[in-house]
């Protein structure tokens, strides 16, 4: 998490620097218009400061989406490290429970304890094996990080309605 907070304060850095540049740029532009309109400078100066005005804009927008982009990656750094063994808390024994959106008994465990698991990763399989059909006994899978319980696809390709019932009891 350090490496992150520490990309986020120099992107930060890089983001004033851009944006002090872009103000610069504008306030030139200003200028350069002025003594156009004057006459006390030709076309080409001024259609240089306008260009330098607008490059020094878009650096400025990509160094804002640059502090986004960072931001993010320091709050998935502390998800991944709230939920990981080098957690204080996790290295003492403690559990992430895992609660599933469905009533149903655990068919297959795609993930053992403590291993890392990718957002979208499947972890366990939930199902009543007595309503399934077609060999297939997975009516529910539980992916990581997805918010949802896509139903499992049968031979058929489709999640029967006995496999939808039977995982909604």
């Amino acid at each position: 998490m350090t490496s992150a907070q520490a990309n986020l304060n120099a992107v930060r850095e890089k983001a004033r620097a851009a944006a002090a540049d872009a103000e610069y740029a504008r306030e030139r532009e200003t200028r350069m218009k002025n003594l156009a309109n004057d006459g006390f400078i030709a076309k080409d100066d001024l259609d240089q400061a306008v260009s330098e005005a607008k490059k020094a804009e878009a650096v400025r927008l990509s160094a804002d989406a640059a502090v986004s982009a960072a931001q993010a990656d320091l709050e998935r750094a502390r998800t991944a490290l709230g939920y990981s063994a080098a957690d204080a808390t996790a290295s003492n024994g403690k559990t992430v429970a895992v609660r599933a959106p469905v009533s149903g008994k655990v068919l297959k465990l795609h993930r053992e304890s403590e291993s890392v698991v990718n957002a979208g990763d499947p972890i366990l399989d939930i199902g009543d094996p007595r309503t399934s059909r077609s060999g297939s006994r997975c009516s529910r899978r539980m992916r990581s990080g997805s918010g949802k319980v896509p139903p499992c696809c049968s031979s058929a390709g489709e999640a029967t309605s006995a496999d939808r019932k039977g995982a909604d009891r």
